[in-house]
């Protein structure tokens, strides 16, 4: 798959097993160019001093209030992929809000690409059950005062859990979009899903 496309987008909902994956290819293939939209997230919100588009449920957690940096992450990592001559693995996570106030969509991440882009694009999505989900969630860590980078994961607010990551639009999205696509389910043990990344991945 690093042969045939420049940039490889793995998608899913929150805790579903992206950085795991992100990880595990940074082990493999060090001189790829990695990102991480929660990367892009965190940078905004440490900036965001007067909480202007996102409130604290807790000292080392956040909540966004609206599409401001949504849309920011996205374009942010638009702009590094479009100015990088590697490989580029990129992780994305989007859902739905159910107040419908943020803009969490794959259509807009859809919208925003260059065709350019899209073309040489494969969204790997991966699939865990809400559940499973929130128990991984529930072992991770608060969002570490200061070192964060692009193969961290953090602890997602149970409200932010509920409301943004129940479900996303992905396959509505590839309706209106058409793109490369495939889907890896992170449903067993993680002895199984490392097996299935090692048959997709494999050099």
């Amino acid at each position: 798959m690093l042969q045939t496309y420049q940039h490889i987008w793995l998608c899913g909902l929150a805790a579903s097993g992206k950085t795991t994956l992100l990880q595990w290819l940074h082990k493999k293939y060090p001189s790829v160019n990695f990102l991480n939209d929660s990367q892009e997230t965190v940078e905004f919100i440490r900036n965001d001093t007067e909480c202007k588009h996102h409130t604290k449920p807790s000292l080392d957690t956040f909540l966004l209030i609206d599409s401001v940096v949504a849309h920011y992450s996205v374009k942010s990592l638009i702009g590094k992929v479009a100015s990088s001559n590697q490989i580029n693995i990129i992780e994305l996570s989007r859902g739905c809000d159910q107040k419908k106030v943020v803009d969490f969509s794959y259509s807009y991440l859809f919208s925003q690409l260059p065709e350019e882009i899209m073309r040489n694009s494969l969204f790997v999505y991966v699939y865990s059950p809400y559940a499973s989900r929130l128990k991984r969630n529930s072992n991770r860590s608060l969002l570490p005062k200061k070192k964060f980078n692009v193969f961290s994961s953090f602890y997602c607010p149970e409200e932010a859990m509920e409301r943004f990551f129940q479900s996303d639009d992905f396959f509505e999205a590839i309706k209106d979009h058409p793109v490369d696509s495939l889907v890896l389910s992170n449903i067993y043990s993680l002895d199984d899903y490392y097996s299935k990344i090692g048959q997709l991945f494999r050099s």
